[in-house]
């Protein structure tokens, strides 16, 4: 009878108990909402990372389109970038980095990590003056010689001694030239960025809500964040950062008749207005008198239909000739060490894209570049 009172008595205060630490879960919960809110603390997670402590760091930037076979995210947060990259490791005493900007092609599409330009030209064992020449490919999928800044922007802090940028008609393109996610996710540093250097540049800042910046608000990117991590593990084990089908669509022979490209519906004489050499300029006075190398990537050179008025599918002849010589112009005004590698690559050795080449053409440009970086560092 006692033992039975005892529980009756307790009863009541045990669901009150129950209900109070609920409560109180409940309100460290919004308190701890509040506060990320508040301090918004997503490039300090982005921060940090198990690359170059407990697994090897990447040797390119995380971009995966499909993340379980390819053991990477694609993610705007440029901390967890270059934290999950080598180039965030201490800078070794005997070693002259060079960091090599660029879009897709320079990443390496559909190219393993072994087959990438740096990766190869890094196999070459190049020196200066008793350094090793470490290149680090800092290139990102998207086209936009402004997406290449903001990451030289942050890749100043890793004491690089020289840049390798490989430049495309795409990404020289002017009126498209901010359209791109990574600048459109990093609005407010591009905009300072641009303030910095004088660039007529602006981005939209979107004013996120107070939900929006909670850690419910937040929860896609730090899954995110949380996978990039992950995936390093079955990265470390496979040395897979990215999938790469049997098959996939071959980039196009056969072409479209018209000749529009950007906003010009026909052929027109361009100016370097139309161009984005500001950018470049910017990146000059970023490094100061660190080498800055120029390179025009190599391109699909078409042999079907309309191949008379197009080089491929993303460039009509009138455009990209009329791109090469005025970069060439803008370069030596500017003293730049300037290559133009644009043919480097036989039509053979192109893969899904006119800007993405094979392994063997990766070595073919790798020829190509090796001598202009080595004059352009030694001098």
């Amino acid at each position: 009878m006692m033992t039975y009172q005892w529980l009756d008595n307790q009863q009541p205060k045990t669901w009150f108990f129950v209900l109070r630490v609920i409560l109180k879960g409940l309100l460290l919960f919004a308190a701890c909402n509040l506060v990320f809110a508040v301090t918004f603390p997503m490039q300090w997670l982005g921060s940090l990372s198990l690359y170059n402590t407990v697994i090897d760091g990447r040797t390119r930037f995380s971009y995966g389109e499909v993340p379980n076979l390819d053991n990477s995210v694609i993610t705007s947060n440029l901390s967890a970038l270059f934290a999950s990259h080598q180039i965030s490791q201490p800078k070794a005493d005997d070693a002259y980095r060079v960091v090599m900007l660029g879009d897709s092609g320079t990443w390496g599409w559909f190219l393993r990590e072994d087959e990438t330009l740096n990766m190869l030209l890094n196999a070459a064992d190049y020196t200066v003056d008793g350094q090793r020449v470490v290149i680090y490919n800092l290139a990102y999928p998207q086209g936009s010689v402004v997406k290449d800044l903001l990451i030289l922007n942050e890749a100043m802090t890793y004491e690089p001694d020289a840049v390798l940028w490989m430049a495309s008609l795409s990404a020289m393109e002017q009126a498209r030239r901010t359209d791109v996610p990574l600048l459109q996710d990093n609005a407010a540093l591009a905009n300072q960025i641009a303030d910095e250097y004088g660039l007529d540049i602006t981005l939209d800042e979107p004013e996120l809500s107070l939900w929006e910046r909670t850690i419910i608000g937040q929860r896609s990117e730090l899954s995110l964040l949380a996978q990039l991590q992950t995936y390093g593990l079955t990265y470390a084990a496979t040395g897979i950062d990215q999938h790469i089908p049997d098959e996939y669509p071959q980039v196009r022979n056969d072409l479209s008749a018209s000749e529009a490209w950007s906003d010009f519906d026909a052929p027109t004489e361009l100016t370097a207005d139309d161009f984005s050499f500001d950018v470049l300029a910017a990146g000059q006075s970023m490094i100061g008198d660190k080498p800055l190398i120029i390179i025009n990537q190599p391109i699909f050179i078409a042999d079907g239909n309309n191949s008379d008025s197009r080089y491929n599918s993303l460039y009509p002849k009138w455009a990209y000739d009329q791109y090469r010589e005025i970069l060439a112009e803008q370069g030596q005004l500017a003293g730049w060490v300037y290559g133009d590698v644009w043919n480097a690559v036989p039509s053979e050795r192109y893969t899904n894209s006119p800007l993405h080449y094979d392994a063997q053409g990766a070595a073919m440009v790798v020829d190509a570049l090796g001598d202009i970086l080595m004059q352009a560092i030694q001098n």
